[in-house]
C-alpha cells in the first residue's frame, strides 16, 4: 500500500503545487526540538531582538502559520511548533489526517487482505484480496462461490451436483471417481481431503504459510493478521508509517512525528528533520551547527564575535567608553572628571589656577576682566584705556585682553597668541571637512565609533572590531570586522547563509549565495519537494484568510531544481511525507 500512496499523494503535490504551496529564497539566518503536547500548537519563542543586539526579525510559530514541525524563525534559530496527535502527521506546519491500517478507513491501496481492521469483509470472506460474498441461494450443497460449502454434504449414495443432491450409487463406495464427477465438494466421504489440507475450488489445496506472519494461505484461509499501525506485505507485517505507532517508520522524521522519532537527550531537530549534536563547547553564542544558536547568547549591548565569545557592543550608552568612543561622539559613556572639559574630543584640564583671566588652554578662558580693565599675564589690571572703543595695541589691548574694545567679527574666533605674544582673531577653514583641525584650534567634527578622520572625512577603520555598515565596511572589505560566523560573505558584501545537508536540507540540489549546494536524492527514488523528501497533499496556503503565496518549486529525483532555489513552504514550515 505504502508505494501506491507515495505516488497518488506525490501527483497529487506536484498538480495542485502552483496554486498551493508556497516558496521562499534561502536567505541569511535561520535548530532542540520540545514536543508540544499532542495535537497542541507551539509558540516556538517571541519575536524581537536577535542573540546578537541585532534589528528585531525574530518570528514566532503564530507569525508563520504553523501549528507543528520545526521551521526557521528568520533569525538564526529554529522553533518547534509542536507536534500533531496520534493518527495525524505534521504537513506544510499543519497537522493533517493521514491514511495508515488501523485508522479505520478503507485507504486507497488497503485491501482486506492487507488490512483487514480497515477493510473488513462483514459477513463475507476474503479471497485474493478481494472480499467475496457467499452465494447459496437454492442450493442445497455444494461452493458458494467463495471456498466455503452450502449446507451440509450429501449423505452416502448421493452426489451434489449443481447444488443440488442426487442418487448417485458410486458416492460411498470408498473409492474417489472423478469420471462420475466425484470430488472434494460433491462426494467428500469417498473424497475426503489429507489431514492438514482444505477443500478449496473443488480440489485438495494444502495451506502455506512457511515464512507467513500473515495474508492468504492460498486455500483461502488466512496465515495471521496484523495489528494497528502495520500492513501485511508478501506475507509479513510491515509498518504503515502511522505516526504514533511508536516505530520511526523510513517516511517519519523528528520534525513530522517526534513522538516516533524524537532525538536522543541533547540533540536537536533540524528543519530537514533530522537529529543533530549542537557543537557549542567552549561558545556562548553563534551557530551550533544544527541551524540554531549556542546558549546562553549576547545579552543586549554584546554582541557575539568570530570566536563565539560575547564582547561588549561599540554601541553609546552602554556605560563603558570604548576604542573609537570619546567625550565629544559620546559624552555619556565618556565623561570628563572635575575640571576638565571636552576640548578637541578629548578631555582638557583647565589652567586657571591663579588666573581671574585669560585662555584656560582648552579652547575657553578662565574669566573676564571688568570695565577699564585688562588682562595681563591672567591678571586684571586696571587700564583706563579698556573700554574707550579703540583697540589699542600699543597698549598690549587684544581680542583676549580686552574683548570689549578689539572683538573678533561674528564667524571668527579669539586664539591666545601663546607666552608673549598678542591674542589674534581666527576665521575657522573647513572647506568642507567634516572631522580634523579648523586651523584656529578647534576642530570641524569628530567621527562615529568606528570610524577615523582621514582627510577631512570620517572613513572605517579595519580592525577595530567595529563593522561601520553605515560607512561602507562590510564583510568583503573588512571581514575581521564584519564577519559572517559559519555563513558565506557574497560578491557584494553580504552575509549569505548556506543551506546544510542534513540540516537546512533534506534533498536536491541549487545554487546559495553563489555556492553550488548539493544534498542529492531522496532515499527509494521518492519525490524531493521544497528540498525535503515528502509525500504529501498540500493544505491552504492562503494563510489566515490572505491571498495565495507564490508556488513553490518542486525538486525533482535527479536533485536538481526546476527553477528558482527554495526552501521552505506555506508560512515557512516545510513539506514532509
Amino acid at each position: 500500500m505504502g508505494w501506491v500512496r507515495v505516488f497518488l499523494v506525490s501527483m497529487a503535490c506536484l498538480v495542485v503545487a502552483a496554486a498551493a504551496c508556497s516558496g521562499s529564497e534561502f536567505s541569511a539566518g535561520g535548530g532542540g526540538s520540545f514536543d508540544g503536547g499532542a495535537g497542541s500548537r507551539g509558540s516556538g519563542g517571541g519575536a524581537g531582538t536577535s542573540t546578537d543586539g541585532g534589528t528585531p526579525a525574530c518570528k514566532t510559530c503564530a507569525d508563520l502559520h504553523t501549528d507543528c514541525g520545526t521551521v526557521p524563525n528568520g533569525c538564526g534559530d529554529t522553533l518547534d511548533c509542536g507536534r500533531c496527535a496520534t493518527g495525524s502527521k505534521c504537513q506544510f506546519g499543519h497537522c493533517a489526517a493521514q491514511a495508515y491500517c488501523g485508522n479505520m478507513q478503507c485507504d486507497a491501496g488497503e485491501t482486506c487482505e492487507s488490512c483487514p481492521t480497515d477493510c473488513g469483509c462483514g459477513g463475507g470472506r476474503c479471497i485474493a484480496a478481494a472480499c467475496c460474498v457467499p452465494n447459496c441461494a437454492g442450493k442445497q450443497c455444494g461452493e458458494d462461490g467463495c471456498g466455503g460449502t452450502c449446507g451440509a454434504a450429501c449423505g452416502s449414495g448421493f452426489l451434489c451436483d449443481a447444488g443440488h443432491c442426487i442418487s448417485m450409487p458410486s458416492c460411498g463406495d470408498g473409492t474417489c471417481d472423478p469420471t462420475v464427477r466425484e470430488d472434494c465438494v460433491s462426494c467428500p466421504t469417498d473424497c475426503k481431503c489429507s489431514t492438514g489440507d482444505r477443500c478449496f475450488g473443488s480440489m485438495c489445496c494444502h495451506p502455506n504459510c512457511a515464512g507467513k506472519a500473515c495474508g492468504s494461505d492460498g486455500c483461502g484461509g488466512t496465515c495471521g493478521s496484523c495489528s494497528s499501525g502495520f500492513l501485511c506485505q508478501q506475507g509479513q507485517c510491515q509498518s504503515d508509517g502511522s505516526c504514533g505507532n511508536l516505530f520511526c517508520d523510513p517516511t517519519e522524521n523528528c520534525s513530522t512525528c517526534s513522538t516516533d522519532c524524537g532525538c536522543m537527550n541533547g540533540q536537536r531537530c533540524t528543519v530537514a528533520g533530522t537529529c543533530c549534536s549542537p557543537q557549542c563547547a567552549g561558545k556562548q553564542c553563534g551557530s551550533d551547527a544544527c541551524g540554531g544558536q549556542c546558549p546562553p547568547g549576547c545579552t543586549a549591548g554584546y554582541t557575539c564575535g568570530p570566536t563565539s565569545m560575547c564582547s561588549l557592543a561599540l554601541v553609546c550608552g552602554n556605560g563603558a567608553c570604548q576604542t573609537g568612543e570619546n567625550c565629544y561622539n559620546c559624552g555619556t559613556d565618556c565623561t570628563c572628571g572635575a575640571g576638565q572639559v571636552c576640548f578637541n574630543a578629548g578631555c582638557c584640564t583647565r589652567q586657571c589656577s591663579g588666573k581671574q583671566c585669560g585662555d584656560d588652554g582648552c579652547g575657553g578662558v578662565c574669566g573676564q576682566c571688568g570695565m577699564n580693565q585688562s588682562c595681563q599675564g591672567g591678571i586684571c589690571v586696571n587700564q583706563a584705556s579698556c573700554g574707550d572703543g579703540s583697540c589699542q595695541t600699543n597698549l598690549n589691548e587684544d581680542c583676549l585682553s580686552c574683548a570689549r574694545d578689539c572683538p573678533c567679527p561674528p564667524g571668527q574666533l579669539c586664539r591666545s597668541g601663546g607666552a608673549g605674544g598678542a591674542a589674534t582673531c581666527c576665521a575657522p577653514a573647513c572647506n568642507g571637512a567634516v572631522c580634523g583641525p579648523d586651523n584656529c584650534g578647534g576642530s570641524c567634527g569628530t567621527c562615529a565609533p568606528g570610524t577615523a578622520c582621514q582627510n577631512g572625512t570620517c572613513q572605517p577603520v579595519c580592525g577595530d572590531g567595529f563593522c561601520a555598515s553605515g560607512y561602507g565596511e562590510n564583510c568583503l572589505k573588512c571581514p575581521m570586522d564584519c564577519s559572517c560566523g559559519s555563513d558565506t560573505c557574497d560578491g557584494t558584501g553580504t552575509c549569505c547563509h548556506v543551506p546544510q545537508c542534513g540540516v537546512d536540507w533534506q534533498c536536491g540540489a541549487g545554487t546559495v549565495c553563489g555556492v553550488a549546494v548539493n544534498c542529492e536524492i531522496c532515499p527509494g527514488g521518492g519525490t524531493c519537494f521544497n528540498h525535503t523528501c515528502a509525500s504529501c497533499s498540500l493544505p491552504d496556503t492562503t494563510g489566515a484568510g490572505g491571498a495565495s503565496s507564490a508556488p513553490a518549486i518542486p525538486v525533482t529525483s535527479t536533485g536538481s531544481t526546476t527553477g528558482p532555489t527554495t526552501t521552505t513552504g506555506a508560512g515557512g514550515s516545510i513539506c514532509t511525507q
